[in-house]
This record gives structure tokens, sequence and C-alpha cells, in this order.
């Protein structure tokens, strides 16, 4: 009731406290704090903003568009004098609150970023970088490259927690970046310190975002290609990961348990390759968290084991396929044949062992000879186009060096100008690209004044309708109250003459019952004289009889 009274600040205070006490208002009340920030949103500062938006995803509320809208407008001309923790939060609030800022924003936030990067600490990288992957946001390479690099930096030293960690090589993989060897094996080594820590949810992803960062595909080449961190990748790590999920089997959950065998059948060229028994008994949890999953992550696990050469038991597969039969609706366009082919393969897989243990009891070579000579085969054919390839490459080196040297010097002038040119360019498109921001700045302040001034109007149009209201409900209290004065009076008279017909009722029985003591002792005084004069005259009987006896023996 008093909400209209608060300030910008007292609601950004109240919003933030209630979130930390995890008291949600209802529905209704909600709306109206939302109303009254909207109202207000000229006087918030950038820091309160962003405790607003952070008590919105606290509790679970989901403001309208148009609200979102207006803080981006409003906050566009405040970055520079917020804080780089506020900048992060509002860019993890936006990500949370399912919503995708303007492009624009998105830029302004991450220079005003790159300009304070000695300011950035690990806690606001993380954030900032997660929210920038959730956008799907694709930014410039020199930017991106120093929130990069002082990320790197800070892990270097050691100062990272296991969530910094996970966020980090998922944004190095959505956003396409890379790193140098010493950083890579850096993180390597932090997150191997950290395996403890990790949740269930947080070293799957890690793992998938290391297998992704290790096995890079290339999509103008349409060909698989190895990054430096894959060499990178020690075995012994490997091991310590696989024990690590061994140890969290029984805890694993539905969304963990695809990505982490997807991430091990990616790395199984680093000289590590999970066992039978621990892919027994990965498969069985697998089958336990069936019901729960999705059906890409069933596809992820056949493909897996497939890349890892490895076929479950036949009660196993059998499940899998009822489940990929009942849930075939579900499977998206050209997903269909992918899964018989793997049931095809896993099944193949399956005869061959089979058929190899048969050979092996019989005493019989063993197939596996064949098929070491046909790979050794296919490796020479290669080695040979390679040796092709290189040899034809180095003619047309020798063809280059035996030219003039004139040419020389006229082709290295050519590259040089050539890249200066792209320097240029470069720069130019920067030029045009902040001449742009600066006039959407202009315009959106613009606007933002016309707003606030609206806004203004809006605010006082509130304020009478408000007093105006005030206005009207004291009259009706007034009403309400000298209504309640003459029922109370009317009440009270009543209760008085209640009062008095009780008494002269009570006087009443009062003398009833004096009267009919008395007669009751007026009668009790009768009965006792009768008794008496009867007591009286048989005495008086008997009195006469004696004498008439004491008569008649004096006569005798």
């Amino acid at each position: 009731s008093r909400a209209h009274y608060f300030r910008a600040q007292d609601l950004a205070n109240m919003l933030s406290s209630m979130a930390r006490l995890s008291f949600r208002p209802s529905e209704s009340q909600m709306q109206d704090i939302a109303m009254l920030v909207a109202d207000r949103l000229p006087n918030f500062k950038g820091d309160e903003i962003a405790l607003v938006l952070h008590a919105f995803v606290r509790l679970r509320y989901l403001p309208p568009v148009r609200l979102l809208q207006d803080i981006c407008r409003a906050t566009s001309g405040q970055l520079s004098k917020c804080s780089v923790g506020h900048l992060a939060l509002m860019t993890w609030a936006f990500s949370q609150l399912h919503w995708r800022p303007p492009g624009q924003w998105v830029e302004l936030v991450v220079m005003e970023a790159c300009e304070r990067e000695q300011e950035l600490q690990e806690q606001e990288l993380a954030t900032l970088l997660y929210g920038l992957v959730t956008f799907c946001y694709k930014p410039e390479q020199p930017e991106m490259a120093v929130l990069v690099a002082r990320m790197g930096y800070l892990i270097e030293r050691g100062r990272a927690s296991p969530w910094q960690l996970t966020a980090y090589v998922t944004a190095l993989v959505r956003l396409r970046q890379r790193v140098v060897p010493r950083i890579a094996k850096a993180t390597l080594r932090a997150c191997y310190l950290m395996l403890p820590r990790f949740t269930n949810v947080g070293l799957a992803y890690m793992l998938w975002a290391v297998a992704r960062l290790a096995v890079w595909r290339d999509d103008s080449k349409k060909r698989a290609r190895v990054s430096k961190l894959l060499w990178n990748v020690p075995p012994d790590w490997l091991a310590a990961v696989c024990n690590e999920v061994w140890s969290r089997l029984p805890s694993m959950c539905a969304v963990s348990a695809p990505l982490i065998l997807w991430a091990l059948a990616k790395l199984h060229s680093c000289m590590h390759r999970p066992s039978p028994a621990w892919m027994g008994q990965f498969w069985q949890v697998a089958v336990r968290l069936l019901p729960h999953m999705q059906p890409r992550g069933v596809v992820a696990l056949l493909q897996s084991s497939v890349w890892l050469r490895y076929t479950p038991k036949s009660s196993i597969l059998q499940e899998v396929s009822l489940f990929v039969s009942i849930h075939d609706c579900h499977l998206p366009k050209g997903m269909h044949t992918h899964v018989r082919m793997l049931m095809h393969r896993m099944n193949k897989l399956r005869a061959q062992k089979h058929w190899a243990f048969q050979m092996k009891a019989r005493g019989l070579l063993p197939p596996y000879s064949l098929l070491t000579a046909l790979r050794a085969k296919r490796r020479m054919l290669k080695r040979v186009d390679s040796q092709a390839l290189q040899s034809q490459h180095k003619m047309r080196l020798l063809a280059g060096l035996q030219q003039p040297r004139g040419n020389q010097q006229q082709h290295v002038l050519k590259q040089q100008q050539q890249q200066q040119e792209h320097l240029q360019r470069q720069h130019r498109g920067l030029q045009e690209r902040r001449q742009q921001v600066q006039l959407v700045q202009a315009t959106e302040h613009q606007g933002g004044l016309q707003e606030q001034w609206g806004g203004l109007q809006g605010e006082q149009r509130q304020q009478q309708k408000r007093r105006s209201q005030f206005q009207k409900t004291k009259m009706l209290q007034g009403r309400q109250e000298r209504q309640q004065a003459v029922v109370v009076r009317e009440a009270h008279a009543a209760l008085k003459d209640l009062v008095a017909q009780v008494q002269q009722h009570l006087q009443r029985d009062q003398e009833q019952r004096l009267l009919l003591a008395q007669l009751a002792s007026g009668a009790r005084q009768e009965h006792q004289q009768q008794a008496h004069q009867q007591l009286r005259q048989h005495r008086h009987a008997q009195r006469k009889q004696q004498k008439q006896q004491q008569h008649a023996q004096h006569q005798l």
C-alpha cells in the first residue's frame, strides 16, 4: 500500500532483500512492483538496475518485454558509471530471463569490459562469458581475445573455481576462440586439481568442451582437424577423469551421462580408452536413466559406443531399441536412419566378437590378423599419397626459388601492400562502427529524453489520480466511521433497554418469591394452631374422662 512512496533506491534495496531472504510476493504484487520500476526507471542508477534484474531472476519472475527493452535503453548511457561486476550481473540476468538484448547493447558492454580489463576478476569474467555464450553472441576477434587472455592469465595464477573453469572452456568452444598451449596446459591442470569439487553436470560440460577443443571440426573443409590442445591432453588426465566418473556413477543424471561418454569417445585417440568393465557399469547406469533421457542423448550413447568399439549386452540393446521405437516420433528428421545404422553396426560388432571367440576356442587363426593387414595396406597407401603431395609441394617451392630475384621482391612488395590495405580496411571498419554506435547512442539518448518527458507527464497524471483516489478513500472512510458511530449508539441504547427490562424482571421475581414465602409461613402458622387446638381438645377430653372415672369410683 505504501510502495508508491518508495524511491528508486528503496525499490532496488527492497527487491534485493526479498531475493536474499527467498521471500516471493504474489504474482499481482510482483506486477505492481514491475510497474513501479517502469515508472521510476529514469531515476535508477546502473548498479541499482543490475540489482533489480538479479532480484527478478532469484524470485523467478519474468518481467514484460517492454520493461526489459526500456532497461536496455536506460542503461546504454550509464555503462561507464557501472562497476564491472554489475555489468557482468546484468548480462547474466538477461540470459537467465530468456531474453536476448539488442546486439548494440551487448557490443557496448563488451567494449566497456575490454577498456577496464584490469578490474575484471574470475567471477565477473566467468559471468560475462556465460552471458555471451547464452546470447550466441559473436563479437569481434580483438575484443574477445582480450577477455579470453585475461581469463587465461587468472586461471594460470590458480584463482578459478570449477564453475568458472566450465564457463571458460565452454566460451572457448561457443565463441570459437583459441589459446596458446601454455594457457591450455594451465587450464587442464586447474581442472585436474578441481575434479572432486565439480558437480556432475559441470564435470560433463567441462569434459565436453575439452573434447570439442581437442578435436576441432572445420566446417569450411568438411573434415576434422586436430588443434594444439589435443597433444596437451595427457593419458593420466583422462584416467583421473574416468576414475572420478566411476566414483560418481550411482549419482549420475540423464544430462551428464551422454555428454561424458561422447567426450571420452572423442578423446580416445589420446592413448587412453575406458576398460570394458567401466563401459559395462556405465551402460547399466545409462539403461536405468533411459526413461529420463532425451532421444539425442540415446543417439550420442550409441555413437560413442561405436567409436569406442564396445558392444553392450543383448538385454541392454533390446531395451535401447525398445526405447527408440517408442520415441520414434520425437526424433528429428534424418535421425531415424542414423539410429538404425548405429544399431546395425552394434550388432555387426557383436557378431564379429562372437565369431572371433569361436575361432580362438577352436585354435584357428583369429580374424584380427586380417584386419591388421588391411589397416597396414591402407596406411601404406596414405603414406604414398602424402609423399607424392610433399614432392609436388617441393617442386613448386623450387620453381618459386628459381624465379629471378626482382620478381620475388615485387611479390613481397605486393604482399606488404595487401597487408597494409587490409589493415586500413579494418581501421576504417572500426571507425565506421564507432560512428554508427555513436549515432545510435545519440538517437537512443534523444528517444530516452522524449520517453523521460513522457514518463514525467505520466507520473504527474498518476500522482493526480492517486491524490483523487486518496481523497475518495478519505471520504469513504469518514462515511464509514459515521455510520459505525450511529450503529454503536443504537447498539448502546438497545443494551440499556435490555438491562432495564432484565432488572424489572428480576424485581418481579423477587416480589413473587417474597409473597410465596409469606403465604407458606402463614399456612404453617395456621396448621400449627390447628394442631395445638386438637392437642388441647384431646387433653381436655382425657381429663374429662379421668374425672368421670374418678367420680364413678367415688360413688362406688
